[in-house]
């Protein structure tokens, strides 16, 4: 008998997961270094959605419904005043100023406050219910053009006191 073929198929299905470093270089990414100073990037092969490797639920996934069933139960909640709006779209602004390559020429288009909370995703933090703040932006790229305009997130506290994340498209 030729055992070839599913000893090769067990061998390639018991193989581990291995992460492979990847470099970011500007808005692409890379696996030889570009610049000595390139920010490392760990790549994972994805698993599908909510599943483990093992074929359970992921905790994270736990995490984010019961993130949703807290949102839920929240009472409405009341606007901030103007002040504090604009004080956070200040903060908000300064955040994705810091994140862009040439700050001068960024062109924020539109601000929009969100009225309900959604679950938001922060790697220190994990999942948390925010106060999202839309933003977009359209600024240039290392080449010097414009890339058009793009959807920026800012997400705050419940009570609008923290800046807690700001993410890029």
């Amino acid at each position: 008998m030729n055992f070839t073929a599913p000893a090769l198929l067990l061998a390639f299905l018991g193989l581990g997961v291995q992460a492979q470093t990847v470099y970011k270089c500007g808005n692409n990414y890379s696996q030889t270094m570009c610049a000595y100073d390139a920010p490392k990037v760990d790549a994972r092969p994805a698993l599908s959605h909510g599943y483990s490797s093992s074929g359970t639920t992921n905790s994270s996934d736990k995490e984010l419904e019961r993130i949703k069933r807290q949102i839920a139960a929240l009472p409405p909640i009341i606007p901030p005043s103007p002040e504090i709006i604009e004080a956070n779209k200040t903060r908000c602004r300064a955040g994705i100023l810091a994140r862009l390559r040439d700050p001068e020429s960024a062109r924020i288009q539109t601000f929009f406050r969100l009225e309900k909370p959604l679950p938001r995703y922060e790697i220190l933090k994990g999942w948390f219910p925010g106060i999202v703040y839309t933003v977009d932006v359209n600024a240039k790229n290392g080449f010097g053009g414009y890339t058009g305009s793009k959807s920026w997130t800012c997400s705050f506290d419940l009570k609008e006191q923290e800046l807690l994340s700001v993410e890029a498209p």
